[in-house]
C-alpha cells in the first residue's frame, strides 16, 4: 500500500522541484501536443534520476560508475537535459539557475558537459533527501491523527491570516 503512495509523492514532488528550478521545456509547451510531450519528458527525467540515485551511494563509496551501466546512461541522459543550450530554451528557469549559468558561462575551462554536471549535482541535492523526507512526513501525518489535526489547524490559521480560502 505505501509503495503506491511513495511512488506517487516522489513523482509529484520531483516534477514540482525540477520545474521550479530548471523551468519547462519551451518546445514541448509550444507544440499542440505539448502536455503529452511534457509528461513524457518529465517521466523520462524522473526515471533517469531514480536510476542514477539508486547507485549513487555506491558511486560515492568509490565503485566506478562504469560497472553500473544503467546508472551511467541515466546520468548521461540527465546531463544532456541540463546542457546550457537546452536550459536556455526553457521557460520559468529560477533566478538561482540563471545566475549559475551566467557565472559558469564565463569560465573558459568548463566544457558544456562540466556545466551540465554541476546542474546535475544541484538536482540531486534538491531531490535526494527531499523526496524521502516528504514521504515519511506524509506517512506520519496519515498514521497520527493528532499530527494531522495540528497540520490542518496550522493551514487554516495561515489561510485565515492571509485572507485565503481553500
Amino acid at each position: 500500500c505505501t509503495d503506491g503512495l511513495q511512488s506517487f509523492l516522489f513523482r509529484i514532488l520531483f516534477e514540482v522541484g525540477f520545474l521550479t528550478i530548471f523551468g519547462r521545456n519551451k518546445m514541448a509547451v509550444e507544440k499542440s501536443e505539448g502536455f503529452d510531450t511534457e509528461i513524457r519528458i518529465m517521466q523520462s527525467i524522473f526515471e533517469d534520476f531514480m536510476q542514477f540515485d539508486s547507485k549513487f551511494p555506491l558511486i560515492v563509496a568509490g565503485f566506478p560508475i562504469d560497472i553500473f551501466r544503467a546508472a551511467k546512461r541515466a546520468r548521461e541522459k540527465l546531463q544532456q537535459k541540463l546542457l546550457h543550450t537546452d536550459l536556455k530554451q526553457n521557460t520559468g528557469i529560477s533566478s538561482l539557475i540563471k545566475e549559475r549559468m551566467s557565472i559558469l558561462d564565463t569560465s573558459p575551462t568548463l566544457t558544456e558537459m562540466n556545466k551540465a554536471s554541476t546542474h546535475l549535482v544541484m538536482l540531486w541535492a534538491l531531490q535526494a533527501n527531499t523526496l524521502p523526507m516528504a514521504f515519511w512526513t506524509f506517512f506520519y501525518l496519515l498514521r497520527t491523527p493528532e499530527a494531522l489535526n495540528a497540520a490542518k489547524c496550522e493551514v487554516e490559521r495561515v489561510l485565515s491570516a492571509t485572507n485565503q480560502k481553500v
